[in-house]
């Protein structure tokens, strides 16, 4: 479920938002920013580890190694396929799915929310 999580999470970035210029909040929402703002030359999935490896870090005397490392894995995961999935989107041209902004927010929004829902499912399981 994370990894399929992971993986929603990523195309709502690398399909719908970051191509139509939209920043959602936390980590992500930066990392996207940054993406934007540099046109492309700073990609968001190396941002989205970098900067949740500090909050990691901070969050390690909290929350136990373990939660952390499976945190880790789960930043490094977002991070690898929103990269690799904007490869894909930029090279089979997903990325002009919709020039709508509504849409584009809509329909990254519902993807980031399955995403987020799978990672709820998976808490709820464990």
């Amino acid at each position: 479920f994370m990894i399929l999580g992971c993986i929603c999470y990523s195309l709502s970035l690398a399909i719908f938002l970051i191509p139509n210029k939209i920043v959602g909040g936390g980590v992500s929402g930066a990392a996207s920013l940054l993406e934007i703002i540099t046109s492309g030359r700073l990609p968001a999935g190396l941002f989205i580890v970098a900067l949740n490896v500090p909050i990691l870090i901070f969050g390690f005397k909290l929350m136990g190694w373990k939660f952390i490392l499976r945190c880790f894995i789960t930043t490094t995961t977002l991070g690898l396929t929103t990269e690799l999935l904007g490869f894909v989107a930029e090279k089979t041209d997903l990325t002009k799915l919709t020039d709508d902004g509504i849409l584009a927010s809509l329909y990254g929004g519902v993807l980031q929310g399955f995403g987020i829902g799978f990672f709820i499912k998976l808490k709820f399981l464990s």
